[in-house]
């Protein structure tokens, strides 16, 4: 357990916060985007803090991770966006469709001193492809962390839109 919390931790501390991370595995599509023959819209649950003990505020780092689990196409992940509990639009974390390799992950971060969200946050993420593909993984690792004391939990994503 210790070694897990110490993996998190380390994790954390290490991670580019915010925006997409460009690496050789999740590329931004500079042409050749054409039909797409499957996608989804996917709605992701997340929490900016919860409460502890009636009111008490307890502030948690969310980990929003994208899994492309097909073993020999790409997806393009079209748009992740950040709204609050009262879904006002807070973060746009694409500026342009992203293509992810086959059995490639990509993370979003939203660091623990962000509040903007608040206790009832969410992603929406857009995916697409031009074949049929496996469907990804998309889910949140919420973690908390206040001395001693820690709380983690993972929300899966829910398909609110597909087509065809």
């Amino acid at each position: 357990m210790r070694y897990f919390i110490l993996t998190v931790v380390t994790y954390l501390l290490c991670s580019h916060w915010g925006y997409a991370e460009e690496s050789k595995s999740f590329q931004k599509v500079t042409s050749g985007v054409g039909d797409f023959l499957i996608g989804e819209t996917i709605y992701v649950p997340v929490y900016s803090h919860i409460y502890v003990r009636g009111k008490n505020k307890r502030m948690i780092e969310t980990t929003l991770s994208i899994r492309n689990t097909d073993m020999n196409n790409e997806i393009i992940v079209s748009s992740v966006r950040y709204y609050d509990t009262d879904g006002k639009e807070v973060e746009v974390y694409l500026d342009a469709p992203y293509r992810l390799l086959p059995l490639a992950t990509t993370e979003f971060v939203v660091e623990q001193n962000d509040m903007r969200g608040g206790s009832g946050a969410n992603f929406v993420v857009k995916w697409a492809a031009p074949v049929k593909v496996a469907k990804p993984i998309v889910e949140a690792v919420m973690v908390g962390i206040s001395g001693t004391h820690s709380v983690s939990f993972i929300r899966s994503g829910h398909v609110i839109e597909a087509f065809p």
